[in-house]
């Protein structure tokens, strides 16, 4: 999951990422391997994912399927 490589890619640990969108260490690991979030929390992600690389929402990288 490419959001969660640039925020690790910028400091931000698995559990700093869990913590800071509200969801448990575990559910971001299964992100992690493949398992689609939850709109809300995958807005969260994506909220998180702009502050920290300043880059705008429609920059954000999408899964290839």
């Amino acid at each position: 999951f490419r959001m969660l490589a640039d925020l690790r890619e910028r400091g931000l640990r698995a559990s700093d990422v869990a913590e800071l969108i509200d969801v448990p260490r575990n559910t971001l690991l299964a992100w992690k391997n493949g398992t689609e979030p939850a709109h809300h929390d995958g807005d969260r992600l994506i909220e998180l994912w702009c502050e920290w690389t300043e880059k705008a929402r429609h920059q954000r990288p999408l899964a290839l399927r």
